[in-house]
């Protein structure tokens, strides 16, 4: 596993023992996309089905990865097959054209915003979004 270094184009590898399943388990994981934070940290955001935290599946969320734990940053509407990252903005869908498009705002704070655009551009109600929590493997 290695991870792309945005300074210098390079990929940094991670550990050759280092897998993605040591940090979240044997879940779906979709909706990838990498973030680097107004320090330069670089981050992986990905959409999982059904992580444990604490022995408890926390359904469909949005999990921040380093190489050595997982945080949940929101808990998601839908599960995804497609996202993308615009500034410190998740987007993401399960669908095809005229589906609603998801977004998760400020997820590099403590409570980011789920919010749901709908075909026609309206921005539908905000969803709460719970307290990040934190996973270290065993």
């Amino acid at each position: 596993m290695a991870k792309l270094n945005l300074a210098t184009g390079a990929y940094d590898e991670l550990g050759s023992d280092w897998y993605l399943t040591d940090v979240i388990g044997n879940v779906d994981i979709n909706g990838v996309a990498m973030h680097e934070d107004a320090l330069g940290d670089n981050y992986i955001y990905a959409a999982v089905k059904n992580p444990e935290v604490d022995g408890v599946a926390q359904g469909n969320v949005l999990v921040r990865l380093d190489d050595s734990s997982m945080k949940v940053v929101a808990t998601l509407s839908k599960y995804t097959y497609s996202a993308a990252i615009v500034r410190d903005t998740f987007y993401y869908a399960n669908g095809g054209f005229g589906a609603r498009v998801y977004v998760v705002k400020d997820i590099h704070t403590a409570n980011p915003v789920v919010d749901v655009w709908d075909s026609s551009g309206c921005l539908a109600e905000p969803t709460p979004t719970p307290t990040m929590s934190t996973t270290t493997p065993p």
